[in-house]
């Protein structure tokens, strides 16, 4: 029941993008089906888990970068604070391909884009934006 409720949750918060409709949702489902904060806890962190897996985070690098490797290290140390709930993608590109980007590296955290070195304030807010 939980796993159907969370679906619907996350198709909505897809469609509108707005944690406070999730909030609402989850507000509601507990009315309608009233549970033990422990199945509450259960569900919330499956729903958050879900939502923020699908925003995508990539890393463009090449070889001969010598910020790169920093950057994902960065990149790591902050993802590693959530303990799991975030992953992302490296990409080596080879500077004759053209991939529209302007340098290298350069992180996309779902739409927004963070050139050069990162600092970490900047993925925090983009992960959450």
């Amino acid at each position: 029941m939980y796993a159907q409720n969370a679906k619907i949750i996350l198709v909505l918060a897809t469609q509108v993008n707005l944690l406070e409709l999730v909030c609402l949702e989850i507000i509601v489902i507990l009315a309608y089906y009233p549970s033990s904060s422990q199945n509450f806890c259960c569900f919330f962190n499956y729903v958050t888990k879900k939502m923020y897996e699908m925003k995508k985070i990539v890393l463009y690098t090449t070889d001969d970068c010598p910020y790169c490797n920093i950057a994902e290290s960065i990149l790591k140390t902050v993802l590693d604070e959530y303990d799991g709930l975030f992953e992302y993608k490296s990409v080596k590109i080879n500077k004759k391909e053209s991939h529209r980007l302007s340098s290298v590296p350069t992180i996309f955290v779902g739409k927004v884009r963070i050139e050069g070195l990162p600092e970490k304030e900047q993925i925090h807010s983009a992960l959450f934006s």
